[in-house]
């Protein structure tokens, strides 16, 4: 969170991240082929680690260059929220602001859900206790930016955020989820919001 009521989106991942992962894998195919290749005679079953490597690379490099794109696109996302925090049995509500408009045509959905993970040892739980969607209600923008007003009624019968009464291994998220569709791409982002008992 920075200043206070204004949340950075999660979801949007470091295009970084898939690339390097891609070129690296790339490179050990390259490196597994020109060591075969010699021996134009090799096993199928060491062609198909090739190739298995050489997919697995591509696609990596492929969802690198997506996220980028996507990143380039969209820029950072962020919601303000307004009252901060939420509490349990009021409204959770505020603007989430894009930094780009949005045209035409695109179908604009937020959500809300109140999600709790355990941890046991190796394993890990979630679970969705509470999900509410709605249409976006937009607003006008300022120069080319979008707004999109926020503002879900929030239950009175469920947890609040990273609840101290919880055992440790069991923990609280609210979180707002925002989803652009439309022909040429999709924005998919999620916030973590901070919701009080009343």
């Amino acid at each position: 969170m920075q200043g206070s009521n204004v949340i950075r989106a999660e979801g949007a991942g470091s295009p970084a991240v898939g690339l390097m992962a891609g070129i690296t894998w790339l490179g050990i195919c390259v490196f597994l082929f020109l060591d075969i290749s010699p021996s134009a005679d090799g096993d199928w079953i060491e062609w198909a680690v090739i190739a298995v490597f050489g997919l697995a690379g591509l696609t990596l490099v492929a969802q690198g260059i997506r996220q980028w794109l996507e990143n380039r696109r969209w820029g950072q996302v962020v919601f303000r929220m307004d009252p901060f925090p939420a509490r349990l049995g009021e409204r959770l509500s505020g603007m989430i602001q894009l930094p780009h408009g949005l045209e035409g045509g695109r179908e604009v959905i937020l959500s809300l859900s109140c999600i709790e993970t355990q941890e046991r040892e190796q394993d890990r739980w979630r679970k969705v206790l509470w999900n509410e969607t709605q249409p976006a209600a937009r607003t006008a923008g300022v120069g080319r930016s979008s707004r999109l007003g926020v503002d879900f009624p929030l239950p009175t019968d469920q947890p609040p955020s990273s609840s101290s009464r919880l055992p440790e291994s069991v923990r609280v998220r609210w979180e707002l989820g925002l989803e652009v569709k439309g022909r040429t791409g999709r924005l998919r982002r999620r916030f973590v919001v901070p919701v009080e008992a009343r």
